[in-house]
């Protein structure tokens, strides 16, 4: 996740098939903690859902519902 203000252009170079995701918003009010999954405004709430992904994604794998690989894994 890049947080920027720039009016520049933004010039994109992809070696093989990528996905990209680029998304904008208005400035928050407030400092905010960045995660692997989410952007809070507090550390805890952070952790806490980042803990619940945690555990949701347990439960799908004993279920055999979900597997977990890195986006780069072939399958």
């Amino acid at each position: 996740m890049v947080f920027d203000s720039a009016n520049a252009a933004i010039d994109l170079f992809a070696e093989s098939e990528t996905e990209f995701v680029l998304g904008k918003a208005v400035a928050s009010a407030y400092d905010l903690v960045a995660g692997h999954h989410s952007v809070h405004t507090i550390q805890g709430s952070l952790e806490a859902g980042e803990r619940r992904i945690q555990e949701i994604e347990a439960r799908l794998q004993a279920a055999g519902r979900f597997k977990a690989s890195a986006p780069w894994e072939t399958q």
